[in-house]
């Protein structure tokens, strides 16, 4: 508890008491005479030096020791108890947005509250942190900070960019009284559901359908179905370069039909040739071997009976094309011979030969809702190949090595199209992109610049990577001025929806959320961005505290006199009536 003082009083002040002590004196000589009954006539006297007391008290309140140098900052989000906990030995203020006790100063920001402050060295944060605007104002102060318990939505983690034609994945984290979670489409629609599970862990996903900026709305729900939470979540799907591939198999099979339509619904041109008997094959447009065509391609797919039947030309311009670029999957759709084994291994893949084929899954690695048996090749990969895709069980399923510019890639999955047949045609597309992605011909892409990821309004946002030529259009394609230097610009967004940066290299498109979306992903980013601050802070010796003086409130001493003052007028009013 801090020390009370009344410090050095005034003549005023020393006048004023010797007429409240008078006073408070006569009413208390006058009450013990009119006073019939003993208890009221000892008792009556005592309140009026009471009353006299309190109302001193209200006037000139005494002192209480206060810490000059240590300030508490109340941030939006803090308890009811936080605020009775606080330090009563050290100023309070409270920033905007923050619920706060009425002895609390109001600040529009920490380094406003500093400037009043001019002596403080010490910081406690109260709340769900520091605010962006506010984090350089810190500076070399020590700082400590009592997060509140997050609610609603708490982390979200997507891509910001995908494939049309895939499955987009989102995952997160929610916290508080949140019993599931719902995706919604910018129509409204409940595109995917999840409960949280107990560390609040979830993950949805959505098929991108349409190429540009896609909205999605991620909801919070409690138990009755209300909206705890809710945050706007930002992608845009990009149509790659249309690529150019082979395909040589033995023989047709379910897995082969489904991902030649894939192919060709992602705008894939496919040059096919499948061998029906010894001497009959189905033709798709050119699958030829040549040179030429070799160049033109991104990517072949043999599996292993026709890479057995390739003639040694065939072979050694495949592998030459590989050398320069050209991507190489092959196929494993049974056993495996000696020969072919032994060649793949001099490719730097190994393979094990197995009796049987065998069940995994891609459940965990895929996010799939129903559990879906798939098959492997009767074939296993050696330990230290380079692993592309991944098991449940930790297996390798395919794996791939450099050759010169080029991949090689083997797969061992022979039935990945029964995740079309079980509705999951998003990840089926999404398997096979990152296939293809990995082992195609590599292409010059343009990345983007750096681009605000956690936008809100009224909060300033900086890109960089910029050149004079520039410009930024907000929500209502209205250009922004940008003042560049030294390749960076800083606006202050207003109003929410899809901003467009400008460049040499094209237009790139991000999102700006209204100030009440994604409260508890703000919260998260806000507390998260305070204990970095904390880490990072000096601390301070509490024997070295700079000590100061400051009144204590008048509402306690002004509910005394007024308690004390109404019960010694009944008193005197019943004293009246029995006369």
């Amino acid at each position: 508890m801090s020390a009370l003082s009344f410090g050095t009083m005034s003549t005023l002040q020393m006048a004023i008491a010797a007429l409240i002590a008078i006073a408070a004196l006569i009413a208390a000589w006058r009450s013990a005479r009119a006073e019939r009954s003993a208890a009221w006539r000892l008792l009556l006297p005592l309140m009026q030096l009471g009353a006299a007391l309190a109302f001193w008290l209200l006037l000139f309140p005494p002192n209480t020791a206060l810490r000059l140098d240590a300030l508490t900052v109340l941030t939006p989000g803090a308890s009811a108890q936080q605020p009775d906990a606080l330090p009563i030995a050290q100023r309070v203020v409270a920033l905007p947005g923050a619920e706060a006790p009425t002895s609390a100063q109001r600040a529009p920001d920490l380094a406003s509250a500093l400037r009043r402050q001019p002596a403080t060295r010490s910081i406690h944060v109260v709340g769900r942190g520091l605010p962006p605007r506010d984090w350089n104002a810190v500076g070399t102060l020590g700082l400590s900070f009592d997060d509140a318990a997050p609610t609603g939505i708490s982390e979200v983690g997507a891509a910001s960019q995908s494939p049309v034609g895939t499955q987009w994945t989102l995952r997160g984290r929610a916290a508080g009284r949140v019993a599931q979670v719902q995706l919604r489409d910018v129509s409204g629609a409940v595109v995917d559901h999840a409960v949280p599970g107990k560390d609040g862990a979830f993950v949805l996903s959505a098929i991108g359908r349409a190429a540009g900026p896609a909205l999605f709305t991620l909801q919070a729900l409690d138990a009755e179905q209300s909206v705890v939470d809710q945050a706007s979540v930002p992608v845009v799907f990009r149509s790659g370069a249309a690529l150019t591939m082979l395909l040589r198999a033995a023989g047709p099979d379910p897995d082969q039909k489904y991902w030649r339509r894939w192919a060709r619904d992602a705008g894939v041109k496919l040059g096919a040739s499948i061998g029906l008997s010894d001497a009959v094959s189905l033709r798709d447009g050119d699958a030829a071997f040549d040179a030429a065509s070799l160049a033109a391609a991104d990517l072949v797919l043999l599996d292993e009976r026709s890479w057995a039947a390739l003639s040694a030309d065939e072979k050694s311009a495949l592998l030459g094309a590989v050398e320069h670029g050209l991507g190489l999957l092959l196929r494993v759709t049974g056993s495996v011979d000696a020969t072919v084994a032994a060649e793949w291994a001099q490719l730097g893949l190994p393979l094990q030969p197995a009796d049987t084929a065998r069940s995994v899954a891609l459940d965990r690695q895929l996010g799939l809702r129903d559990p879906l048996p798939l098959s492997a090749a009767p074939a296993r990969f050696a330990s230290g190949v380079r692993v592309l895709i991944r098991g449940d069980d930790g297996e390798p399923l395919a794996a791939w090595s450099a050759r010169g510019q080029g991949r090689i890639g083997a797969l061992l999955l022979i039935d990945s199209f029964k995740l079309s047949l079980q509705g999951e045609g998003g990840r089926y597309g999404g398997l096979w992109a990152g296939i293809v992605g990995q082992l195609a011909r590599p292409r010059a892409q343009i990345q983007p610049p750096p681009l605000p990821s956690q936008a809100w309004v009224d909060e300033r946002q900086t890109l960089c990577q910029l050149g004079d030529d520039a410009h930024l259009f907000d929500a209502a394609q209205k250009e922004l001025p940008l003042l560049i230097e030294h390749g960076c610009a800083a606006f202050w967004p207003e109003p929410a929806g899809w901003y467009r940066l400008r460049t040499a290299t094209g237009d790139w498109p991000f999102y700006v959320r209204a100030a009440g979306d994604a409260a508890g992903l703000r919260a998260a980013r806000d507390a998260a961005a305070t204990r970095a601050l904390v880490a990072q802070a000096s601390t301070m010796d509490d024997a070295a505290a700079a000590q100061g003086a400051a009144p204590m409130p008048r509402w306690p001493f002004f509910i005394a006199w007024l308690l004390l003052a109404a019960l010694i007028w009944w008193r005197e009013r019943r004293a009246l009536q029995a006369d």
